[in-house]
């Protein structure tokens, strides 16, 4: 099973920005996650992001799909698990 969290924000360039991060359940070796982000105005239109995660043993350990992972995400990633990148 996979635990969804949702949250509202803005990226670093002051878009206004809503995203998802769906993370396995299972905290022992390795697990996988994926996140979305999208810009509200447009609905993802003008902004649009999305990737893998990996996780060992409940830390995140790598992530896909951007070169620098949004810091929305980070943070609503660290109220479940640790960070380890």
């Amino acid at each position: 099973m996979y635990t969804t969290l949702k949250g509202k924000g803005k990226t670093v360039n002051g878009i206004d920005v809503e995203f998802q991060v769906s993370i396995d359940d299972n905290e022992i070796g390795y697990t996988d996650g994926s996140y979305e982000i999208w810009d509200k105005q447009t609905n993802g239109l003008d902004y649009y992001e999305e990737g893998s995660l990996t996780f060992l043993d409940g830390e995140l350990v790598d992530y896909d799909g951007c070169y620098c992972l949004d810091e929305n995400i980070i943070a609503l990633i660290s109220t479940v698990r640790k960070i380890g990148i």
